[in-house]
């Protein structure tokens, strides 16, 4: 799996992770050590694949989420 990181002014980069908490993790620390808003978010930011597939999103608070919306517990 990888989770898709990117914010105005960070550049982007994906992010290999084993696990929907790895993910999660990977993007509170991205977002703590840049030290950025919900605001300066790219498209797609927080995305995870799997073999090209959308699987989940993680957003801006850390929470992990279906395509269709719906919370998943990590």
């Amino acid at each position: 799996m990888k989770i898709y990181l990117a914010a105005i002014g960070c550049g982007a980069k994906n992010v290999d992770v084993a696990s929907l908490a790895e993910a999660s993790a990977a993007w509170c620390s991205f977002r703590d050590a840049e030290g950025f808003g919900a605001s300066a978010l790219t498209r797609c930011s927080g995305n995870v694949y799997d073999g090209g597939k959308l699987i989940a999103r993680v957003s801006y608070n850390g929470q992990v989420w279906t395509p269709n919306g719906e919370r998943i517990a990590v």
